[in-house]
């Protein structure tokens, strides 16, 4: 499975208007899911905020709802936190996401922590509010017994601390899917903006080999349709590619270009 990728700090940065539009035509013209990854602060209000209403508008729009697992249909969102906090972990499973990436996990007990915060007690510490969107105001029948069972927990592994537990991640009960950071793994490394270094690689599929033998979904970024084809090749499950700001520059030199070609009018030099 191959899915579409919407992440970027310059996307916070777009009027409301344009980031609302640019999610549901990519949604719709994708035919595959959405990872949304907004880099919240926690101590940045307004952001938190918007994902919760971006979160409303996919739901209730019907333009893209939320991920239930590695296997959802096209059109779905996941979303990002910027930390494994599960304050804001909580805010955003009320919210309504049901598919959820934590971030810079390089242990077994930091994904457990992770998979705790979704889990409602005794399994978990996730705090109980008895009405709120992710329940569709109390209007899901047993909604406290059965949320945990259509969610998906994804858990990212971007250092080589995080590559050395790999496997106890990957047993953590709760844990769905594995997904790849190659860019700051490569970092970890020492080999920062170097993804296409041979070491680099070597790890990357031998992450997918072993991920695949212990039968856990996994997942990693391709920044161009060639890098994804070679992640694909390496047994990887699903590929998110790009990036939303790459697609809006390439495409505008692309244009530019083609403007900027294009001869004079008759009788006129260039100028």
């Amino acid at each position: 499975m191959t899915d579409q990728l919407i992440p970027s700090r310059e996307f916070d940065n777009l009027p409301q208007e344009v980031r609302d539009r640019v999610l549901a035509l990519v949604a719709n013209e994708s035919g595959e899911f959405v990872l949304w990854l907004p880099f919240l602060d926690r101590k940045e209000c307004r952001k938190q905020q918007e994902i919760l209403r971006g979160l409303t508008l996919m739901r209730e729009g019907n333009v893209i709802r939320p991920v239930l697992g590695p296997q959802a249909a096209a059109r779905d969102l996941a979303a990002t936190l910027a930390l494994n906090d599960p304050v804001w972990l909580k805010r955003v499973l009320d919210g309504g996401a049901q598919t959820v990436l934590l971030p810079f996990v390089q242990t077994a007990e930091e994904a457990q922590r992770a998979v705790a915060a979704t889990r409602y007690p005794p399994d978990g510490i996730r705090g109980v509010a008895g009405n709120h969107r992710g329940s569709r105001f109390g209007t899901v029948p047993d909604y406290l017994k059965n949320a945990a069972s259509e969610l998906c927990v994804m858990v990212q592994i971007e250092t080589v601390k995080g590559f050395d537990n790999l496997a106890a991640i990957a047993a953590v009960p709760g844990v769905d899917s594995i997904f790849i950071g190659p860019s700051d793994l490569a970092a970890s490394m020492g080999l920062l903006g170097d993804v296409g270094n041979p070491a680099v690689q070597e790890k990357l599929k031998a992450a997918a080999k072993q991920l695949r033998q212990l039968r856990k979904p996994c997942g990693i970024l391709g920044m161009n349709p060639e890098m994804t084809a070679q992640f694909i090749g390496y047994g990887y499950d699903w590929v998110a590619i790009g990036s939303d700001m790459a697609f809006m520059v390439g495409r505008a030199q692309e244009v530019l270009g083609k403007a900027r070609a294009a001869p004079p009018a008759a009788g006129r030099g260039a100028d």
